[in-house]
C-alpha cells in the first residue's frame, strides 16, 4: 500500500481562516450591537425631553389662562363697584 504525505500548506491556511471568523464574529457581537442600543436610548431620551417640553408648554399656557381669567375677573368687579357707587351716587339727595 502506498502512504501518501499530508498537506501540511492547507492546515495552517483553514487554522487562520476560522480563527479570523471567530475574532470578526466576536467583534461584532461585543461592539458593533452596543450601537443600536444607544441610539435607541437616545430616541427615547429625545423623545421623553419632547413630551417634558410638550408638558411645560401645556403648563405654561394653563398658568398663563388662569392669569387672564383671574384679571378679567377682577376687573369685572371693579365694573360692578363703579356701578354700585354710581348707583348710591344717584340715590343721595343732592
Amino acid at each position: 500500500m502506498r502512504s501518501t504525505k499530508p498537506n501540511n500548506r492547507m492546515a495552517p491556511a483553514v487554522i487562520a481562516g476560522v480563527t479570523i471568523g471567530l475574532l470578526v464574529a466576536g467583534y461584532k457581537f461585543v461592539f458593533a450591537n452596543k450601537k443600536p442600543k444607544f441610539e435607541r436610548q437616545d430616541q427615547q431620551d429625545h423623545e421623553k425631553a419632547q413630551q417634558e417640553y410638550e408638558n411645560q408648554k401645556d403648563r405654561d399656557q394653563a398658568v398663563k389662562e388662569e392669569k387672564q381669567l383671574a384679571q378679567e375677573e377682577e376687573q369685572h368687579e371693579d365694573k360692578k363697584a363703579e356701578q354700585k357707587q354710581a348707583a348710591e351716587a344717584d340715590q343721595q339727595p343732592k
